[in-house]
């Protein structure tokens, strides 16, 4: 596989040098690497190195059917690309240090950096992953779900709907919709797709969604940009104009040299910018620049006072309660942070939220029906009656096929489905047959997989 030679001419002259480097690692197989959920396990099942910017992530030493492995399906780890994990060593150096933090991940789906990002935020503050694209919305919902954190809310708005959230964000993340030229590895057909012009129009795109969604960014608040493209026009070019067209100062990272990142400099405004290139280090083509914000007020406040009645005390026997509000929407049931209430007022009147904290169930008649992301959500409490499955019956269970009666010493009624003890959903035993909770959007479709 080549790279079309417009490609290696979009980037900055400094690396002219490695463009035969550079071709000859496109020869190569792209790195297969994931990242564990440390809220359910920090020790990965697979052989491989670690990776030096990310604590939980891992190279693999050859792509499995991650569709075939329950564990995937438990959101005990996320298959994710070992460079794009760089936002973790950001978030170490950038992140500020105060209560009840705010983040927005703008353009979040499929959900990687949302996920990674969620697992390094203290239990009081909220990442909010947005999606504009509804078709991709329900992809970043079934990975939120998997990974079980009752902190991180789904909206479902264009950059420009968050202008009316001034100040309400101490972080904004920015991983812009770009040319993508820096995963030629991972889709080599998209080299004979793209065109030229394509650049100039994702850095149009670009410009225009952080001139919308920076509003939102409290007076220095942290901003995070990031592309998976090769070319200077969409990262350092783009650097230059946010430096000329916002009020924004460049910050830097320390990182080891040993690592293979290139820091580079913008042309016009020696704004700071991290690039890799997969010649230099294990990954695929990234970009990754930070920003704090030096105009505007600071952050808005809202009254601690809530309307909401916390009903937590019925379902102790379902998840850990301490500092959680159980609020009843009709007859659904969903678990939020007791400090996330006048933020869920707030936002709620602002934006369209699809997903808010953890949806525990619904009541039907004088029934609780647990909701698959109860399931899933790392705070369930410890006593929830379960039956382990092995891996023949955990498939037959993702696929929502019918599993044969369990024995009679397992009790009946709501019961937790594990695999080697990561829950996977939910069964009702009903002693001469077991209902299959599983649902069906996410099931295993592949007859292959048994």
């Amino acid at each position: 596989m080549t790279v079309p030679e417009f490609i290696l001419q979009s980037i900055p002259d400094s690396f002219q040098e490695e463009f035969a480097a550079l071709q000859e690692a496109h020869i190569n197989e792209a790195v297969v690497s994931v990242r564990m959920n440390p809220a359910k396990a920090e020790t990965p099942s697979f052989q491989g190195d670690s990776i030096p910017w990310c604590a939980h992530g891992y190279y693999l030493q050859e792509r499995p059917l991650f569709t075939a492995d329950p564990l995937f399906h438990a959101g005990v780890y996320y298959v994710q690309e070992a460079s794009s994990m760089f936002l973790a060593e950001a978030l170490k150096q950038w992140l500020p240090q105060q209560p009840g933090m705010r983040v927005l991940d703008l353009c979040a789906s499929p959900g990687g950096k949302s996920t990674l990002t969620v697992a390094q935020l203290p239990e009081d503050a909220l990442l909010l992953s947005n999606e504009v694209i509804g078709t991709r919305v329900n992809t970043l919902v079934e990975n939120a779900v998997k990974w079980g954190f009752d902190n991180q809310w789904i909206s479902n708005n264009d950059a420009r709907d968050f202008a009316k959230l001034e100040n309400f964000f101490d972080v904004v993340l920015v991983d812009a919709p770009c040319s993508g030229s820096g995963l030629f590895r991972k889709m080599p057909d998209y080299t004979k797709e793209i065109k030229a012009e394509d650049i100039s129009f994702c850095a149009a795109r670009q410009e225009r969604i952080l001139a919308d969604v920076l509003p939102c960014l409290k007076k220095n608040g942290l901003l995070i940009y990031m592309t998976c493209s090769f070319s200077e026009q969409e990262n350092e070019g783009l650097l230059d104009t946010l430096c000329e067209t916002q009020e924004l100062e460049t910050i830097s990272l320390t990182i080891p040299e040993a690592w293979g990142i290139a820091q580079t400099r913008s042309a016009q405004h020696a704004a700071y910018g991290y690039r890799f290139f997969p010649h230099r280090l294990r990954g695929e083509g990234f970009f990754l620049a930070g920003f704090r914000k030096t105009n505007g007020e600071e952050r808005l406040e809202l009254s601690s006072k809530s309307n909401h009645r916390n009903t937590a005390s019925q379902f102790q026997s379902w998840v850990q309660t301490n500092n959680k509000l159980v609020l009843s929407m009709k007859d659904m049931y969903f678990l939020i942070h007791e400090g996330h209430a006048p933020l869920l007022e707030y936002l709620q009147k602002k934006l369209k939220l699809v997903k808010k904290g953890v949806l525990l169930g619904k009541i039907a008649g004088k029934d609780f029906i647990p909701d698959h992301e109860l399931a899933m959500y790392s705070g369930r409490a410890k006593g929830v009656p379960r039956v382990d499955l092995n891996r023949q019956e955990a498939i037959l269970y993702l696929k929502k096929e019918t599993l044969p009666p369990l024995t009679e010493t397992v009790q009946l009624g709501w019961l937790l489905v594990c695999f080697q003890g990561y829950p996977l959903g939910w069964i009702k035993n009903l002693g001469k047959r077991v209902n299959n909770y599983y649902p069906s959007a996410y099931r295993i479709m592949s007859k292959n997989i048994v």
